[in-house]
């Protein structure tokens, strides 16, 4: 039997992920006559992005560590973060970005409905990790911890400034398991964004600089494929 939704409410539904395939969906004349929501007319697609190695490499990333402040590290197969508030120079964030290429067949074209990052962790924290919009362009192998690219330095050493980075984070991954994936859900809205405005798409920092219980997670160099960063999206297409 299907699982029947009224249409109020349903893209909370939807975007949450809880709906289940094939759902009807049913609703009064009046609900029907204001038009649902893109995310709720059915259940959506799925697309994941992350360095295959084959087609093209849509995501790029690097480690930035204070004790280093003019090493870049986008070589290394993980990546890594770390705050000590007794022993600064030991603060290391990292970057990820996922890019959408204009016209690349891959690229989602509709209505994004959530959106989560999942990582691969190679050695654990039993603390919270934070992830904040990147606000400004970064070019991942050439920034470090003092420059955002060769030419152009961070607001402030870190990516610390107010137009590095946003001052709110967009989620924390919880306490993290070894040789384990975690997700993050990050707003949808902010997915689509960088969908629809490409050149103003500047990804994720993941850092807690209050946190001396560092973190590794695999980049995306890492030998095994599925352990690279990935962004999952589910969407409704475009009609």
């Amino acid at each position: 039997m299907k699982t029947r939704y009224g249409i109020v409410g349903l893209c909370a539904l939807a975007c949450s992920g809880t709906i289940e395939p094939g759902a009807e969906l049913t609703g009064s004349s009046s609900e029907a006559a204001s038009g649902p929501s893109p995310c709720s007319i059915k259940p959506w697609l799925m697309q994941s992005f992350f360095n295959d190695g084959f087609v093209h490499n849509p995501e790029t990333d690097t480690s930035i560590t204070k004790a280093a402040p003019n090493t870049n590290w986008s070589a290394r197969p993980q990546l890594w973060a770390h705050g000590d508030p007794d022993a600064a120079s030991a603060e290391q964030e990292f970057l990820l970005r996922w890019e959408f290429i204009p016209g690349d067949p891959t690229v989602p074209v509709g209505t994004i409905c959530s959106a989560s990052i999942q990582l691969y962790v190679t050695e654990p924290a039993t603390d919270l990790y934070f992830a904040y919009q990147i606000l400004r362009p970064w070019t991942f192998d050439q920034a470090t911890w003092n420059q955002a690219s060769a030419s152009d330095p961070w607001q402030v050493p870190g990516a610390k400034g107010p137009m590095d980075r946003s001052s709110e984070f967009l989620g924390a991954f919880p306490a993290l398991r070894g040789n384990s994936a975690t997700k993050l859900t990050i707003p949808a809205s902010l997915v689509q964004a960088w969908i629809d405005h490409p050149t103003e798409n500047y990804g994720v920092l993941i850092a807690n600089l209050a946190n001396p219980d560092s973190l590794r997670v695999a980049s995306r160099n890492d030998a095994e494929v599925s352990n690279r960063p990935r962004l999952t999206v589910s969407y409704v297409p475009r009609r």
